[in-house]
């Protein structure tokens, strides 16, 4: 049983990276309402009416950053055949302003079933730091506001209380030049997080390296020790003399002292 979304209900910004999870009795319908935050469980009974204006996701920690390496998100065609168009975003949740977007990808044929997308993303180069939002924004449709890949979200009919732990978002892209970022909730007071992930590379830290005779080459401080060098520091370059030795001051009698 697919959910509906309502274009007009409670809203409310959103500006964490937390998430929360639906929650039903099992085989229930529900509606979905513009709405709070969410994170944890499985569900491919039900799934939304995906719009092709509205970008679908999850807002994450990057902690103290590195580069979006792959994107993981399940989805099934209910019966609808693929492959599947869409264009990838992120966002910055806190002001829902674009930070990246890579148009015209395509998903797996997913009408028999859930399938889950791997997608690479070090070719983009794209870095984030801290809380980020990235999601798809469906271009395949069966109808005017029925379109695909459809992203699965977490289902816990267990939980009589979603627990905030972190993850699940979406942006209006109705005017493209002002998004409107936005979490969602249903009319059950529960909240969705879709089944979306990403993978960071930490940065690479590196700085100039002294290796014996003078020679000064950028490398990680790991390699430096390696080459028996001695590391100057964290983002630090080779000058011309970075690697210098600073001669010693002496005195003319502690000169002639060594020949005696």
């Amino acid at each position: 049983m697919r959910l509906v979304l309502l274009a007009i209900l409670i809203v409310t910004m959103a500006g964490s990276a937390a998430a929360m999870d639906v929650a039903k009795p099992h085989g229930d319908p529900i509606q979905a309402a513009r709405y709070g935050v969410s994170c944890a469980g499985i569900n491919f009974d039900s799934a939304f009416y995906q719009h092709p204006t509205t970008v679908y996701g999850n807002a994450l920690d990057a902690g103290a950053g590195g580069q979006l390496t792959t994107l993981t998100f399940t989805h099934s065609g209910y019966g609808f055949s693929g492959p599947y168009t869409y264009n990838l975003f992120v966002f910055d949740p806190a002001t829902c302003t674009k930070l990246y977007e890579q148009d015209g990808l395509v998903a797996a044929d997913a009408a028999a079933g859930a399938v889950t997308e791997t997608v690479p993303l070090t070719a983009y180069n794209w870095s984030v730091t801290g809380s980020f939002l990235i999601g798809i924004q469906p271009q395949s449709c069966a109808a005017a506001t029925d379109c695909y890949p459809d992203v699965g979200f977490d289902y816990d009919a267990a939980t009589p209380t979603p627990v905030v732990n972190g993850c699940g978002s979406a942006v209006d892209m109705t005017d493209p030049l002002n998004p409107f970022c936005y979490q969602i909730q249903t009319t059950t007071g529960y909240f969705i997080d879709f089944l979306m992930s990403a993978a960071i590379a930490e940065p690479v830290v590196t700085g100039a390296c002294c290796i014996p005779g003078a020679l000064c080459q950028v490398m990680t401080q790991a390699a430096c020790t390696t080459a028996s060098g001695q590391y100057m520091g964290d983002g630090s370059i080779c000058e011309a003399n970075t690697c210098v030795v600073p001669a010693a001051a002496v005195t003319w009698g502690q000169v002639k002292a060594l020949y005696r």
